[in-house]
């Protein structure tokens, strides 16, 4: 599984993931950017990870993906 570390960088995916609900036109401006963690929260109840990235002062959550 891949681990998210609050301060390291990571890319959003090439093209705009439509499955995930919440994706929104402001996800679709940072597909393919390279973004720093600034939080990282997994809901136990969703069994889902929730990482927020910043990309030049823009922060978004985005659902991540465990591998």
């Amino acid at each position: 599984m891949a681990t998210f570390v609050k301060g390291d960088y990571v890319q959003v995916c090439p093209r705009p993931d439509y499955r995930w609900d919440q994706w929104t036109a402001k996800h679709t401006n940072l597909c393919d950017k390279v973004c720093k963690i600034t939080e990282v929260n997994f809901e136990q109840w969703t069994n889902q990870l929730f990482i927020k990235l910043d990309h030049r002062g823009e922060s978004l959550w985005f659902l991540g993906v465990m591998l």
